[in-house]
């Protein structure tokens, strides 16, 4: 409740079912210009956890947190909390561990469909999904107020997805780095910046489930630190595999096979004693394999998204694995396809003259490529049957080319993006997509 002045008084209140009529049990006032962080009625009490003022904290800014619990006696609501309880001061703890998905990057301003763009908090560091690319950084809390916040320069990888995707990733970077204050709660967290003017709403994102991790072949195309990965030479495969039956993992390291044992809670992750591994020597291999077996041993986090894995550690760098699908469609990998058509049913168009618009699709790495008629485009797919989807946005390099070709291209990439079914006949590839979209391909 406002009084209107500068005050917010915060009450909790009781209502008693009698006959099927509430009855009033009374209201009690918990505190003014408080924060709830949780409420909760267990055993016939209520339980509030606020952050309220500490000894020496101003009405305005409360930095302490506080448990308060009610219960009826005698048919009116009173306060029970017990004596003795102290105020804890709120710290990085509360947000150490913690992982959350981007809801609005702006007072109504939502997040792009099929985007998702997620922040997660560990040990002093920050790091996630910008919507395209991943990003790092670290923070600190200010020792006068708790809720103030300092963030390092924000690093990035450098991929490239469509317009609109790198428009919103890039006004969320440069928020984020902006950001100096947060509130938090059990199932949202706000991040203020330009002087509170400016706010990213948060909900609280659950952990990757442990299936989504095990007993999958995983690929790695890049590694080290964020802003200047490096990828995997193209005569080794380096792959990594989770076994469920038991916490062991193992895999190729570009020359010789590796094997340890790995422990896991959440979206913690980390490999426990010594990795072993054969003792081949394969001639401009070793270093990478010296690299990426070092990487592994200092692992601390992943994040699963769709068909990439990435695995975190030294605070800034990263293991970037896509799936490795064991089984694909038979016709439709290891050969390129090359576009006739595109359209609805009876209104199928043929390509602009002169241009010309391929896909292949690979059976080791489970990715995509090829030419979208101006710029190269590239991605990760998955099939079952006939069942085909391309999770996350597609790639692309960034040239500019005469407007009715741009335009024929991003219908191309915004069709095969809604991807859901394919067929093969005669030597003609048919993928069915989104609002009865189609596209028509021919082996070359």
């Amino acid at each position: 409740e406002s009084g209107g002045g500068s005050g917010d008084f915060v009450y909790v209140a009781a209502q008693l079912n009698r006959d099927g009529q509430p009855v009033d049990a009374g209201t009690m006032l918990i505190e003014d210009r408080i924060q709830i962080k949780s409420a909760a009625i267990d055993s016939g009490q209520v339980l509030v956890e606020a952050i309220v003022p500490g000894p020496s904290d101003g009405a305005c800014c409360p930095s302490h947190k506080a448990d308060r619990v009610y219960a009826l006696q005698d048919g009116m609501l009173a306060e029970v909390t017990p004596e003795g309880g102290e105020l804890v001061r709120v710290s990085a703890v509360d947000l150490d561990g913690t992982a959350w998905r981007l809801i609005e990057l702006g007072q109504g301003q939502p997040v792009l469909e099929d985007t998702e763009i997620t922040i997660r908090f560990e040990d002093g560091a920050i790091s996630g999904s910008a919507g395209c690319n991943t990003y790092t950084s670290a923070y600190s809390l200010s020792e006068d107020n708790p809720f103030l916040v300092t963030l390092e320069p924000v690093t990035a990888t450098r991929m490239v997805c469509p317009d609109p995707i790198m428009d919103q990733e890039g006004k969320y970077l440069q928020a984020l780095q902006k950001v100096a204050q947060f509130e938090i709660d059990q199932k949202r967290l706000q991040l203020f910046y330009d002087d509170g003017q400016g706010v990213l709403n948060y909900t609280l994102k659950k952990a990757a489930p442990a299936k989504a991790l095990l007993d999958r072949e995983w690929v790695l195309e890049s590694y080290g630190e964020l802003g200047n990965l490096q990828t995997v030479s193209e005569d080794a495969e380096i792959t990594i595999e989770f076994k469920s039956d038991e916490p062991r993992f193992g895999g190729s390291a570009g020359c010789n096979r590796y094997f340890g044992v790995y422990e896991m809670e959440d979206d913690e992750l980390s490999t426990t004693g010594p990795i072993g591994s054969t003792e081949m020597w394969c001639e401009g291999k070793m270093e990478q394999e010296d690299q990426y077996l070092q990487a592994l041993q200092k692992v601390s986090m992943f994040i699963i998204e769709e068909n990439r894995l990435q695995l975190f550690y030294d605070e800034k760098s990263v293991l970037i694995f896509t799936l490795k699908e064991a089984e694909t469609a038979k016709g439709l990998t290891d050969r390129e396809w090359v576009l006739e058509s595109i359209g609805e049913g009876q209104t199928m168009q043929s390509l602009l003259k002169d241009t010309e618009i391929t896909i292949e699709f690979t059976s080791d790495e489970a990715r995509f490529g090829g030419s979208a008629g101006c710029n190269r485009y590239f991605g990760g797919y998955a099939v079952e049957g006939n069942n085909l989807s391309v999770p996350g946005p597609v790639g692309s390099t960034m040239m500019a080319c005469p407007e009715p070709i741009m335009d024929q291209e991003q219908q191309y990439l915004s069709t095969l993006e809604g991807a859901e079914t394919f067929e093969i006949e005669d030597g003609t590839l048919t993928i069915f997509s989104s609002a009865n979209r189609l596209l028509v391909f021919s082996e070359r």
